[in-house]
């Protein structure tokens, strides 16, 4: 029952004045795309979608999700009754390929970089960033608590994403006029 807040909403703002055209997120809450935002890199999977254990048909996870969550009804497979696993990435599982490679090119060809509440500490994803910096993209950080690379950011902002990045959106929509 989560709803976006106004970071997902301010992305999306950005997104559409043409400022960022890439989220690569490691959250599988299908919030970015609820916001609006158009291109979405999810490298840890997403709750949406549910494959079959055992002949891998894909299915939307909204029909399944009520029954599992108000009367504990395991998700099957409506072909072979096997059980349905939600889209994401358990631990140890390996990240999605096309996905990461997607991520890896955005990454390569940005000319900016924002990162907004992450701690950065999961891997691989915390290493993704680096090829940015390497390619020389400005790093804007937004997060609540410090991170590896702040030392590395052109601009840090310390604080919660839903507070500032509206604010940001508004004075970069401000400057643009």
């Amino acid at each position: 029952q989560a709803q976006p807040n106004p970071a997902h909403y301010a992305l999306t703002a950005l997104e559409n004045a043409h400022h960022f055209e890439t989220v690569i997120t490691q959250n599988i809450d299908c919030l970015h795309q609820r916001a609006g935002f158009q291109k979405v890199l999810e490298v840890h999977g997403t709750l949406a979608h549910l494959t079959c254990t055992h002949c891998f048909r894909h299915y939307e996870a909204e029909q399944f999700l009520a029954p599992y969550i108000n009367d504990g009804i395991i998700p099957l497979c409506l072909e072979c009754k096997h059980i349905l696993k939600p889209d994401v990435i358990f631990f140890e599982e390996e990240l999605p390929l096309r996905t990461w490679q997607q991520a890896e090119r955005a990454m390569r060809e940005t000319d900016l970089l924002l990162v907004a509440g992450s701690s950065l500490v999961v891997v691989p994803m915390a290493g993704l960033l680096m090829r940015a910096l390497e390619n020389g993209a400005p790093l804007i950080m937004v997060n609540k608590t410090p991170t590896y690379l702040d030392v590395r950011a052109n601009v840090v902002i310390p604080g919660d994403v839903a507070d500032i990045l509206p604010r940001l959106a508004h004075e970069v929509e401000v400057e643009g006029d």
